[in-house]
Formats: structure tokens, sequence, C-alpha cells
């Protein structure tokens, strides 16, 4: 590989080391490298500091400026505000980056989401009709009983369908935290099995993609509760969320 990039640029020659190894320093990041993400978060958000926006303290992928509320994907972006200002910050970021594509409107798509704004709420559907264009019948439920159970001698999926089992299941748990979360937990489960998954995981998953073929047309609809002309938020968690891992359950945990 240095001898190509020496080739094709006979400047370097003299930086080649005894061992034929070749260290440079690059002005701007290489895409692939684990440190580019950095370089181009850091980048991004820097440039939207200078024109006002404020990062949350919460989560750094999301800003505010005003009456706008800005949210990072990678290199995309959904602002949620008066349509006036969302140009002028559209604009603004042309300006700086290049044309980009704009989309904008009641319904709209994001990270393979889609947006329909509604009067009393806004509905969120995700397009699954990649995922289970092979998958064929329905069930009620995304998982038996026996969903924690191991079978030791169970056999070992073959190269090409491990490849496939953990490509499918990092798409699952995608989609389990943006759909009604009740496959969220077999999904999880899943997850743990994806260095040696076998036929046994793999039917485990099947059932899922049934589950997902019966309700892919569901969707989850997001509502503001108002009391009194005041927004009401309510969180909710799991407390069990890691019980698959409990070994002892007559720990008490205050």
């Amino acid at each position: 590989m240095t001898a190509v990039f020496v080739k094709l640029c006979p400047d370097y020659a003299d930086s080649v080391g005894m061992d034929g190894t070749l260290i440079i320093a690059i002005l701007k990041g290489l895409y692939g490298l684990i440190v580019s993400g950095h370089t181009w978060f850091t980048h991004l958000t820097s440039f939207l500091s200078s024109i006002g926006f404020v990062v949350c303290k919460h989560d750094q992928c999301v800003l505010k400026m005003g009456d706008i509320n800005l949210v990072i994907y990678v290199d995309d972006l959904l602002l949620t505000g008066p349509e006036d200002d969302i140009n002028n910050v559209l604009d603004s970021i042309e300006n700086e980056f290049g044309d980009r594509k704009r989309k904008s409107g009641p319904e709209l798509k994001f990270i393979g989401m889609e947006f329909i704004m509604k009067d009393d709420g806004i509905s969120v559907m995700i397009d699954l009709k990649n995922l289970l264009e092979n998958t064929q019948g329905t069930v009620e439920t995304p998982c038996g009983s026996n969903v924690l159970s191991i079978t030791s001698n169970a056999k070992v999926l073959v190269p090409e369908n491990k490849e496939k089992f953990h490509s499918t299941v990092a798409k699952l748990l995608y989609i389990a935290k943006r759909k009604p979360p009740e496959f969220l937990f077999v999904v999880n489960f899943l997850c743990t099995r994806v260095q040696e998954p076998t036929v046994e995981d793999a039917i485990k998953l099947g059932r899922v993609m049934k589950y997902l073929n019966g309700c892919k047309e569901d969707e989850l609809f997001l509502k503001i509760m108002r009391v009194d002309e005041t927004i009401v938020m309510e969180a909710h968690i799991d407390a069990a969320y890691g019980c698959t891992m409990i070994r002892n359950p007559t720990v008490e945990l205050s």
C-alpha cells in the first residue's frame, strides 16, 4: 500500500520507514476511520453554535435556538419550529456546506421513519417492506415461553446465515426502539446471541419476523398531553430491563 502511495506521490519517498511503513498527517477526516465521525460532529456543532444554537446538556445531538429545535443523526438534520426561521437556518447551513436536500411539510421521512402531522398528535410509520420481503405468515406474539432457553448442543448457523442473523437483529433493534416495544425484550435477548447464533436462535428470530409481518401497518402515535394549558410529560422505565442477567433472586436492592 505504501509503494502504491509513493508511486502516486513521489515526494513522500523519503518519509518511508525502514519497515516499509509511512505515517502522514491528513488535513481532513478520512471516510471510514472511527475518528472521522468525531471530526465531522465537532465541525458541524461548532458551526451551529456559531450561528446561535445551544447544545442540550443531556444529549449533544439535540440543539436549540429560540423556537427552533434541531436533531443531528450523522449527516441528517431534523428541525422543528417556525417555517421562516427554519429556512433561514437552512440557508446558513447551505452557505457553509453547499446545497443540501430539503424536505418539509406535514408528511416527511427521516432515517427510515415517516412522520405524519395530525391535529391531535404525530403518527410515526416505519417502512418494513425490505426487511419482511421474504417473510411468510403471522403470529400473535413475538416470542414464546421458551425465549430464554438455550440448548447447549444446538447446531450453529453456517457463516452466511450467521452474518444475515446478525444484520437482521441489528435492524430489529433499531425498529424496536421506534415502534410499540412489545418485541424489544426478545430482540435484546437475540442481541446476546449474534456471536454464535444457532438454528434455535434463528427460529426465535423467525417468529419475531412473523409477528412484525402481522403488524407492519401499525402506527406509533405520539401526542402531547395538556392539563390546564400546561404540557405534561410522563417517563416510564422497565426496572427489570436486565432481568436476564439476574442470577441470585434473593439479592435486595436499595
